[in-house]
């Protein structure tokens, strides 16, 4: 059973631009960002075990919040750059631990703790397009043919990204 699930979204604004617009905009007004929670819990149970204590502490919740960040500029009037930057950040009630033992070659789960956990993660990129526009002329090879010409578009993209590795032992989980 999935019980409740909440969603709360925030649509793209730009928080950086002008409120009298006077002349072009700058740089930094092109920079929009948006935000969104979700709430989930959930338990795997029978319908007459749902509320028994033994079914509470199967289950799995917690509040996911995402705040992406991203801009679109155009260079020589041909290019497009848009940078991007993403956090996400992840609320946990319940942390359950695994450890290696090493007499039994084996994972042992260990009890379950109660409490406040976060967790995040972040990356960030840009990306570069642009359009490039070809025509051929088939009236001039092929004289007898109905169509004069046709038109294609190539629109090559080059991105990069970056996001740390989360696996390291200085973030302190995984």
């Amino acid at each position: 059973a999935t019980l409740p699930n909440v969603s709360f979204n925030v649509s793209k604004f730009f928080p950086l631009k002008r409120k009298l617009k006077m002349g072009k905009d700058r740089w930094y007004e092109k920079i929009s960002m948006s935000y969104s929670a979700k709430m989930t819990n959930s338990v795997s149970a029978k319908e007459n075990d749902i509320f028994t204590r033994e079914s509470l502490n199967k289950m799995r919740n917690g509040i996911q919040h995402t705040i992406p960040v991203q801009a679109s500029f155009s260079i020589l009037n041909h290019l497009n750059i848009t940078p991007n930057a993403n956090y996400t950040e992840r609320w946990y009630f319940k942390k359950v631990e695994r450890e290696w033992d090493s007499e039994t070659n084996t994972v042992k789960t260990l009890d379950p703790e109660y409490g406040f956990y976060r967790l995040y993660n972040y990356n960030a990129g840009v990306s570069m397009s642009t359009t490039l526009y070809g025509m051929w002329q088939v009236k001039d090879k092929y004289k007898d043919m109905k169509i004069q010409a046709i038109r294609h578009t190539i629109n090559p993209q080059v991105n990069f990204s970056y996001s740390p590795n989360f696996g390291n032992q200085k973030y302190g989980f995984f």
